[in-house]
């Protein structure tokens, strides 16, 4: 291919990744609020989890990114979910958008990805 074409395509992933990075959290959190009733950025959320479910979902993101392990929601969910509570730890994440469904009574925590592939 000409370099020309490897120019550009280069220039358009690092023009669509910093338009990400700069709008649309924002719009998400506007149109979140309105629908929904709070949404914050980079929100810390604080809360306690067993111990051995913490562990259980280490070891399946290790699977995820050092095995030929293939992502499965439903399967990983009973995974954690059959493992014994044990001990409650506290934990903090940063989600990249959160929302409260005030209706609702229901919390969501996104994380917003840029369309480079990672290990998060």
């Amino acid at each position: 291919m000409p370099e020309e074409i490897w120019k550009s395509a280069k220039f358009k992933r690092s023009f669509v990744t910093s338009l990400g990075m700069i709008g649309w959290e924002k719009i998400a959190e506007v149109i979140a609020e309105d629908k929904r009733g709070f949404a914050k950025q980079n929100f810390k959320v604080k809360e306690k989890i067993s111990h051995n479910r913490l562990n259980k979902i280490s070891d399946i993101l290790n699977e995820l990114e050092y095995t030929k392990r293939k992502p499965d929601w439903k399967k990983e969910l009973e995974e954690i979910f059959s493992v014994s509570k044990g001990e409650l730890e506290n934990i903090t994440i940063i989600a990249d958008l959160y929302v409260e469904d005030i209706k609702k009574k229901e919390r969501l925590c996104f994380e917003i990805k840029s369309p480079l592939p990672n290990s998060d």
